[in-house]
């Protein structure tokens, strides 16, 4: 019995801890309004027009300011400098994709255009590259010729099994 109220106590604790960090700006974000706990800064957007808020906040905080939405973070950017900046200058440190759980675990993070921008990605779009120019393809076309040649000859053979042909 001891163990389980421990463990439940100690279960308690992370919830709580967890919870208490949603709605905190992370270190290293810019600033941005004042947040409330779990829900951040949605409870200051009015349900119609918010850009005008938003235009608002930028006034406050200037061209790049931060929001916490609930558990995720935003980062707003007003100015064109300064959004050009960080896609032309810093687009190495500052691209990358949510992450998306269902799209790992479909294609086992190998699927290049779900990818988030890991070395990973890097590898693959490497190999991509190297594989898919027209030097490299063209050395892919015997094979093809051979294959399509194959597909042709198996519909000829037997037309009632197209659907079995044309698969991998």
């Amino acid at each position: 019995m001891g163990l389980i109220l421990y463990a439940a106590l100690a279960g308690l604790a992370w919830a709580i801890l967890r919870l208490s960090k949603v709605g905190r700006r992370e270190p290293g974000l810019p600033p941005g309004p004042k947040m409330i706990p779990l829900l951040g800064n949605l409870h200051q957007f009015p349900p119609e027009y918010p850009h005008f808020k938003l235009t608002k906040w930028a006034r406050q905080y200037g061209s790049v300011y931060s929001l916490k939405m609930g558990p995720g973070t935003a980062v707003v950017i007003t100015d064109a400098a300064a959004l050009k900046e960080l896609m032309d200058k810093r687009s190495a440190t500052t691209m990358d994709r949510p992450p998306n759980y269902i799209a790992d675990a479909v294609a086992g993070g190998l699927n290049m255009a779900l990818a988030r921008y890991t070395e990973n990605w890097r590898t693959l779009r490497r190999t991509a590259h190297a594989i898919l120019t027209p030097q490299q393809s063209a050395k892919h076309l015997p094979i093809q010729r051979a294959e399509a040649t194959q597909l042709l000859f198996d519909m000829l053979q037997t037309p009632e099994s197209f659907y079995t042909h044309i698969r991998c």
